[in-house]
Parts: structure tokens; C-alpha cells; sequence
């Protein structure tokens, strides 16, 4: 009796580990926090940096937890939970400078001052501001609001592809146009236009260049496969 107990429990364990779902949340949270840590960080100076390796890696962590959380969560998004937590990502890294703890901390802000947290968030207010989970977590639930305003505006009823993303970006960054072809032009430090091997201005498609890193993502390639010329590098 004692053998077939045992046979029991252990097909019963057997079953249990075979047939075990990963939490997508977990699942998410760690490809997040993957790439956050692989891409490229913020410039600083030679030791100037204000943060180790490790206390970044935290804060990777943290951010990326959020991002998943937020997204499997948060209601209106009419795409997969996925795309949105991809989505909240490319904005907030690219908006933040890297998730520069300048950005995060609200020490830098866009737009004359009025813009914070890791989404640059106009008028978002001082509760948005903050490296602690709770003003990380309304930061972030504040981006995901308004990209699915603009989806909604944009693109509703649309299937989700590089496109689509694109006009959302476009929305959310302009607050006006959905038009994923907007581009501003490539200047050096001094503020002057750059000129490509042909002598004409060199222009930035942002909103298309944000969509094909999201796009990449998605896929679960890494964004660095943009390249050398991608404007968010």
C-alpha cells in the first residue's frame, strides 16, 4: 500500500510539473527586465554615473514588474495584454532618456519643466513623481491611459502591426496627429540640421522608429537589431 501511495504522489507531482501554465505576468516581467538591463544605459561622464550597476539592476527590475503587472490589468486596450506592457516599455525608455534616474526621480524634466516621470507626461503632476513603486505604478499606469486613448482615436478596430503602433506613437507624442510619417530633423550639439551623404537633411521618423522597436519585441528579437542609424541609439 505504501508503494502505490507513493506511486501516486510521485505521477501526481509528475502531472502537476508537466502540465504547469506560467504566469504570463512573470513571464513578461522577466523579458522586460532582460532587455531593460542589455540595452544601453544612459551616457554619464567617467564617474558620474549616480547609480551602481546593482542599484540599477533594481530598478530594472522594479520597473519591469510594473509594466507587466499594469498590462495584463489595465482595461480598454484592445489588443494582446503583451503589446500593451511592449508598448508602455519603448515609450517610457525612450521618453526617460534610458530610465535616466533624473527622469525617474523628476531632477530632469521636459518641456520646460512641466513634463515628469518616466513618460514625460505633461502637467501629469508631482504624484507621478517618484523612484518609489507606488509613483512608478501611476507614472505608469498614466502612459498605458493614454496609449489607449490613442489607439482608440488612431487605430480602433484595427489588428495590431508596425502601422497601427506607428499612428499610436504618432498620437501620443504629438497629441494630435496620427499620421505615423511625422519626423523631426537630426541636429548635432550645436542645434544645427544634419545633412545625409546627399547633402539633404536628415530626418527622424520617431513614431515608425518606436513602432519597429515594439514590433521587435513583440517578436522577442532584440531591438538592437534596429542599428547604428536608429535615432534611439
Amino acid at each position: 500500500m505504501r508503494f502505490i501511495a507513493a506511486s501516486l504522489a510521485a505521477f501526481a507531482l509528475m502531472l502537476t510539473t508537466r502540465f504547469c501554465v506560467a504566469d504570463p505576468v512573470e513571464v513578461l516581467t522577466n523579458a522586460i527586465a532582460n532587455v531593460a538591463n542589455k540595452l544601453p544605459g544612459p551616457y554619464y561622464v567617467k564617474e558620474k554615473n549616480p547609480e551602481t550597476l546593482e542599484e540599477r539592476a533594481l530598478r530594472m527590475k522594479m520597473i519591469s514588474s510594473i509594466l507587466a503587472e499594469e498590462s495584463f490589468t489595465h482595461p480598454g486596450w484592445q489588443w494582446d495584454a503583451t503589446d500593451l506592457g511592449w508598448a508602455a516599455f519603448v515609450k517610457t525608455w525612450n521618453e526617460s532618456a534610458r530610465f535616466k534616474i533624473e527622469v525617474h526621480n523628476g531632477k530632469m524634466r521636459g518641456d520646460h519643466g512641466k513634463s515628469v516621470c518616466l513618460g514625460q507626461i505633461m502637467n501629469g503632476g508631482e504624484e507621478l513623481v517618484g523612484v518609489d513603486e507606488a509613483s512608478t505604478r501611476r507614472c505608469i499606469s498614466r502612459v498605458m491611459d493614454i496609449l489607449i486613448q490613442h489607439q482608440i482615436r488612431c487605430v480602433d478596430g484595427y489588428a495590431p502591426g508596425f502601422i497601427a503602433m506607428a499612428d499610436i506613437f504618432s498620437g501620443y507624442g504629438t497629441g494630435r496627429s496620427c499620421k505615423s510619417s511625422v519626423f523631426f530633423y537630426r541636429k548635432d550639439s550645436k542645434g544645427n540640421i544634419v545633412l545625409d551623404k546627399h547633402g539633404q537633411p536628415t530626418k527622424i521618423f520617431w513614431a515608425k522608429d518606436r513602432a519597429r522597436m515594439w514590433l521587435l519585441l513583440r517578436r522577442g528579437e532584440h531591438p538592437m537589431q534596429l542599428g547604428e542609424n536608429n535615432a534611439m541609439y
